[in-house]
């Protein structure tokens, strides 16, 4: 669940090749990519929906450079140092006896660079050291590039990565689209035929965006409430003061260079809690104070949990995921302070995946 597919910034589905093509992400739809996270990455990619303003492209881009087609990826920064990166993470890729094809279009401002590297997936460090970084031309492009990746080892399983650096200039960007990883599978591998069925009832007992001002199908766990937790509550706009509650419902943002602007929603799931508090519901998230920790699980062994310490993406929506085995099983969400301070938490946009080995699709 979530709208990106991993909670560690280490892990991810494994994406099925067909040896044609696959991962292709015009970001019209959901797509296998992710962005990186702090410390080591600096900004994030943020897909743009609607019309840009020609006049306004072509003076930062340049007067040849054509128009993206519907939504594309961009990242926008102002004056920074050289070296604060935008990393983008394919899905993991399995096996491969042949060299890895990453075609794309993409587009530069002045001064900032583009490069597409690979990396070891399920590392156990976040700054696995990046590999084989092949830099774009500087010139703008808006035609299909390809870029190959060396494969020395077939045994291991290797993410893409799309890095932007440089942001010296006043306002620098940069915009891709249309990804789409090639590459032949080593043989041997069996294809998992069983996808299994979602019917319309899961759906309404584990998606949730909260935009009818309720909880779904979530309920309080008597328990957490019999041992002193607080409830969750579907609200809107400001929770709390600002600097341990909420401003708002998560949204998507950039600079006045790419003045496109949208909205998640306006209602998410919320919970105030005390020092050595808990509460718990029968995601993007996000934690507003040092000691808070989000834990979802599947049953009552199979869990995952967020960072403990403190992390530059404390106070901002972060997304995450959640992988159930097959089977019926409870999904429960546990906020836990854990800190000297009261603070939030929050989540939205709960939503459905059906991933069989393939790249996952959105079921609600």
């Amino acid at each position: 669940m979530g709208r990106k597919k991993v909670w560690k910034t280490e892990t991810g589905p494994v994406i099925h090749s067909d040896a044609v093509g696959v991962g292709k992400c015009t970001f019209d739809t959901s797509c296998c990519w992710k962005n990186g996270k702090p410390p080591f990455d600096h900004f994030e990619w943020n897909v743009i929906r609607g019309r840009v303003n020609p006049t306004t492209f072509s003076a930062h881009f340049g007067k040849r450079a054509t128009l993206p087609d519907s939504n594309f990826l961009a990242v926008v920064s102002e004056r920074t140092m050289p070296s604060n990166e935008a990393q983008f993470y394919s899905c993991s890729i399995p096996c491969s006896k042949t060299n890895i094809v990453l075609s794309l279009r993409y587009w530069l401002t002045r001064n900032v660079r583009l490069q597409v590297c690979s990396r070891e997936a399920f590392s156990e460090s976040e700054d696995a050291v990046l590999s084989d970084c092949q830099e774009l031309s500087p010139t703008a492009s808006s035609q299909v590039v390809k870029i190959e990746l060396p494969i020395t080892v077939q045994q291991k399983i290797l993410e893409v990565v799309i890095v932007a650096d440089n942001f010296i200039e006043p306002v620098g960007a940069a915009i891709i689209d249309d990804l789409q990883i090639h590459y032949q599978p080593c043989e041997g591998g069996q294809e998992d035929k069983h996808t299994g069925l979602v019917d319309n009832g899961e759906c309404g007992r584990v998606a949730c965006n909260f935009e009818r001002g309720n909880m779904c199908a979530y309920n309080e766990l008597s328990t957490s409430l019999a041992s002193g937790g607080v409830q969750w509550s579907a609200v809107q706009g400001r929770y709390h003061n600002p600097n341990t509650g909420l401003r708002s419902a998560g949204r998507t943002r950039c600079l006045a260079l790419l003045p496109l602007v949208y909205r998640e929603g306006r209602y998410y799931a919320a919970t105030y809690l005390k020092p050595r508090q808990a509460s718990t519901i029968v995601t993007e998230y996000y934690e507003a104070t040092h000691g808070i920790q989000l834990q979802a699980c599947c049953g009552d062994s199979n869990c995952v949990a967020s960072y403990l310490g403190i992390r530059a993406t404390d106070r901002q929506w972060n997304t995450a995921d959640l992988v159930c085995p097959a089977g019926r099983h409870t999904v429960k969400f546990t906020a836990t302070n854990h800190g000297k301070n009261e603070g939030a938490v929050a989540l939205d946009s709960i939503q459905l995946y059906k991933d069989s080995g393939h790249v996952p699709s959105l079921i609600c």
